[in-house]
């Protein structure tokens, strides 16, 4: 145990000369290659301390209040000091002159590793970190970044069930600046939803995050911010029920906003079923939805193809089927038949599947409301297991019969947006902020005189026309919404 510690600490070292040298531009500068190399071997070792564990880490990893059994299990090595070198790498990854791209796989790997090690306020300040790497990481791992977030990092963060008496924590607080860093440094609207759908299973009030980012965030941020509002809350939408749903390929919500103010209601109409339509032809040009993960077992017989639909949280059952990958493992359902032949006990949970698009009507198969708008959209695995394992949309009548005092109390439901009067204090600020916010970065229509401020974004190329279009369609939007309201 002595003999590994100490190689855990030098190991530790090699990772602050390696910084140190590239900090200070001595020559020969390390390559990422050889960086690469030494977090390897902490995710080996990391691996092979996890396989000797006999209880079960990883679930406790997902209650704050059994982070002191947790932390008991492992062997005395140097897990923060580890966790402190990896900080300091991704502050001088723009400073790697080759081998970003294994750098920067080895980096990700490792946190994913690491993260059952640590404590808990350390933890909570990984989804931040690891969000903070899109500033300077290659587009061809931007893949690997969200799916380390969504299915590594956030599930025990943000997903973390709360101790007692605990109020709002680091991962939580946190929120908005991920969603803000992401939508800046990528433009794939498949990572966008990926994201967001990943937080709207986790936290009930991510709509909020949303509206802080339009608020407060960066021009760049704010646009996707909006287009995933009016697409995942449609009620917002004034001419929601002329259509049968926003589906995924409007991921660009400017062409269905200017429908929503420049045609009738038949012509909006009209169009939604042409854009559907060449939608299913394969002829639109907007980006497709984001797919699920593949299973991650290598001998599997969907070659690389079969989508996973089974989490499995056993560490030991994990590093045996996958024994270079981090627990938890995700896999397809055929796959989990060979496994619970050779470990019948073990437990394997369903994970929630990509929305295909936001329903504007109810889709509980059994619904006899009168009224089918749908104003609620359920993420718990209980409802959504009578939709295919999809997130469901639920009339007012269902929702309350689904979710109340005596059933599904721990679903994590998401709402239209109330009567602002009703809205706390904070959630009010933002709301009245993101408007404030459209307002000063929109061109009215047929207005083509522009202030010294817009002329001074347009020529910083930081707006372009179809965000003018999508920006004053969404402030016009917002307005009405709540001008309904406060009228009612």
């Amino acid at each position: 145990m002595g003999t590994r510690a100490a190689a855990f600490t030098a190991k530790i070292r090699n990772l602050s000369d390696y910084h140190l040298r590239l900090l200070h531009a001595v020559v020969p500068a390390p390559s990422g290659l050889d960086i690469a190399n030494t977090l390897k071997y902490f995710s080996q070792t990391l691996l092979g301390v996890l396989r000797e564990i006999q209880e079960r880490p990883m679930d406790m990893l997902h209650h704050r209040d059994q982070d002191a059994m947790r932390l008991a299990l492992f062997p005395n090595l140097d897990y923060s000091g580890l966790h402190q070198s990896l900080v300091a790498l991704v502050d001088i990854m723009p400073l790697i002159q080759y081998g970003t791209q294994v750098f920067g796989q080895a980096l990700l790997n490792t946190m994913a590793c690491l993260v059952v090690f640590l404590e808990r306020k350390v933890i909570d300040t990984l989804p931040y970190l690891v969000a903070s790497m899109m500033t300077s990481i290659p587009d061809t791992l931007h893949h690997q970044l969200i799916t380390t977030l969504c299915y590594y990092i956030l599930p025990v963060t943000v997903g973390a069930s709360a101790a007692e008496g605990e109020e709002e924590n680091y991962a939580a607080a946190s929120v908005p600046a991920v969603l803000m860093m992401i939508f800046q440094y990528t433009d794939n609207s498949a990572f966008h939803c990926e994201l967001l759908e990943c937080l709207m299973a986790l936290k009930a009030d991510i709509v909020k995050d949303l509206l802080c980012v339009i608020a407060y965030g960066t021009p760049t941020s704010r646009p996707p911010a909006a287009n995933l509002l009016f697409y995942y809350w449609p009620n917002l939408n004034p001419t929601l029920y002329d259509r049968r749903g926003v589906h995924i390929k409007f991921s660009d919500i400017s062409s269905v906003l200017k429908a929503m103010f420049n045609k009738s209601a038949q012509a909006a109409k009209s169009d939604s079923i042409s854009q559907t339509a060449n939608s299913d032809s394969g002829e639109s040009k907007n980006p497709k939805g984001w797919k699920p993960l593949v299973c991650q077992i290598e001998e599997c017989d969907g070659d690389g193809t079969s989508e996973a639909v089974k989490v499995c949280h056993d560490h030991a059952v994990c590093l045996g089927a996958c024994p270079d990958n981090p627990p938890p493992l995700y896999i397809c359902i055929d796959c989990v038949e060979d496994i619970k032949r050779e470990h019948s006990t073990v437990e394997f949970f369903d994970i929630l599947m990509p929305m295909a698009q936001v329903s504007a009507t109810c889709e509980n198969k059994n619904c006899r409301s009168s009224e089918k708008n749908a104003i609620a959209t359920c993420f718990s695995m209980e409802c959504a297991s009578y939709n295919g394992n999809k997130p469901i949309r639920y009339c007012t009548q269902c929702n309350n019969i689904r979710h109340n005092n005596r059933r599904g109390t721990d679903h994590v439901v998401h709402t239209t947006i109330g009567s602002p009067w009703a809205m706390d204090p904070q959630m009010q600020n933002y709301t009245i902020e993101a408007i404030v916010s459209l307002l000063n970065e929109a061109q009215p229509f047929g207005d083509k005189t522009k202030c010294k401020d817009q002329d001074r974004l347009n020529r910083a190329g930081l707006l372009d026309d179809i965000d003018k279009v999508c920006l004053v369609s969404l402030e016009y939007s917002i307005c009405t919404f709540y001008s309904k309201k406060l009228l009612a």
